[in-house]
């Protein structure tokens, strides 16, 4: 149903599937407005919870997106469609493909708003609720490669890019430093910590050198872990040139 909908999204939306606590989120290209979406094959209170705003007064000042959407077939009930409404939750209901609304290029309804105000999609009950976040969603540095929708899924945060640059780093020039966490914004700890189970092992003061223990991300993110790669030199740490041998 994800991939569905994803391919249907118009090409005015970039789609960032498994991305910052949301099966899907969408940016619109124009001005970077938000749509978190969680995607459910049944209308319930779980996955209302999953996409509703938290009501924790520390997390007033979080960033969120502009928007929040459930994601549901069109064929599933309409209980709860007024629940969602009273908080601000749109439900995005996707067509099967040989139906004859999709076939008329309406594969989901309501649309995604555009940047000016509909009086006819307010009329028809069809109206975005803004929450106006404090702040945006900082998007992922790149779009994951793991798909929406599944029920375990590897997800591209931002210390699984800094971890796959750490990987690629130590590929590349056989050792790592403390430097190179520090520059990649990623903690050590898991990575020198658990004796016989930690992914690296100090090779000699300040350098660090691969265990077996490392996490095989090229085989979880083949497609991102090559897109990374093949912009090393933009991302690489500049201190630390592959040139420098450790004996």
């Amino acid at each position: 149903m994800c991939q569905q909908f994803i391919e249907a999204v118009p090409d005015t939306w970039t789609v960032y599937p498994e991305s910052c606590g949301f099966d899907i989120l969408l940016s619109r290209k124009d001005d970077g407005f938000q749509i978190g979406i969680e995607a459910k094959l049944v209308l319930n209170a779980k996955v209302i919870l999953q996409a509703a705003e938290s009501v924790d007064t520390w997390s007033i000042l979080h960033p969120g997106p502009d928007c929040r959407a459930v994601l549901v077939p069109n064929y599933v009930g309409y209980d709860l469609t007024s629940v969602c409404r009273r908080l601000g939750i749109e439900v995005i209901r996707l067509s099967p493909k040989g139906c004859m609304s999709y076939q008329r290029n309406h594969p989901f309804r309501p649309e995604l708003p555009g940047k000016k105000y509909s009086y006819l999609e307010h009329a028809k009950g069809q109206e975005w609720f803004e929450f106006c976040p404090n702040r945006k969603i900082p998007l992922p540095e790149f779009i994951s490669d793991a798909g929406a929708g599944n029920p375990s899924p590897l997800t591209l945060t931002h210390w699984k890019i800094g971890a796959i640059k750490l990987a690629i780093t130590l590929e590349k020039r056989g050792f790592l430093t403390r430097k190179d966490f520090k520059f990649f914004d990623v903690s050590m700890s898991r990575w020198t910590q658990g004796g016989m189970t930690a992914w690296l092992r100090a090779k000699e003061y300040g350098v660090y050198v691969g265990t077996d223990r490392i996490p095989d991300f090229r085989q979880q993110h083949p497609v991102n872990y090559a897109e990374i790669e093949s912009l090393y030199e933009k991302w690489k740490n500049p201190e630390h040139e592959i040139s420098q041998v450790v004996a």
